[in-house]
């Protein structure tokens, strides 16, 4: 621990030289940062921690949309092909593309991998407040409060850069952090 900062109890460490272009923290040393209070309600995990910023976690959703949409994609014109897809609805379409999304990013983020396929990409992963992989559905509901994050003109999302454990508004409501692996 840094002498400087002992009085301070649960306090972060400022060793923040500059910032990347991403707006990642650029750190002295070994690029991780040892943090006092990793997770909050007290629990000391001694974990060295680097969290995600709002840069690396908007390329991640791209690529994960990409993904998902070319999945989409895909099973529709296999649909067409065996004329298994008769009638779109646009309703219809609506709810499945949100129900394949919403599991795409449980199943990945509840997984051994921690990630979706651009999180992995990415080297970033979703990890509960004592550092754990996430349970399938604490992974769906933190994927269903992205809706509160992004709705109001998206403030839930600029959250993340206003705190310095890089935690969005759907990152708070389902007790969650994105760090990097």
């Amino acid at each position: 621990m840094n002498k400087k900062y002992d009085h301070v109890p649960n306090q972060i460490a400022d060793f923040v030289d500059e910032r990347d272009i991403f707006g990642q923290i650029k750190t002295s040393g070994t690029g991780y940062h040892k943090a006092s209070k990793p997770f909050h309600n007290g629990a000391y995990s001694g974990l060295k921690v680097q969290y995600a910023s709002i840069g690396v976690r908007i390329i991640a959703f791209i690529l994960d949309l990409i993904i998902v949409f070319t999945f989409l994609l895909v099973l529709d014109m296999t649909g067409k092909i065996f004329n298994i897809f008769i009638n779109h609805d646009a309703l219809q379409v609506i709810i499945s593309v949100a129900l394949i999304w919403l599991l795409y990013n449980g199943i990945f983020e509840s997984s051994k991998y921690q990630a979706t396929i651009g999180k992995m990409i990415l080297r970033i992963k979703v990890v509960d407040i004592q550092g754990r992989r996430l349970h399938f559905l604490k992974a769906l509901l933190r994927e269903i409060f992205t809706i509160f994050s992004i709705l109001p003109l998206g403030f839930g999302v600029w959250a993340i850069e206003g705190n310095s454990v890089k935690q969005g508004w759907h990152d708070k409501l389902s007790d969650c952090y994105v760090i990097k692996s």
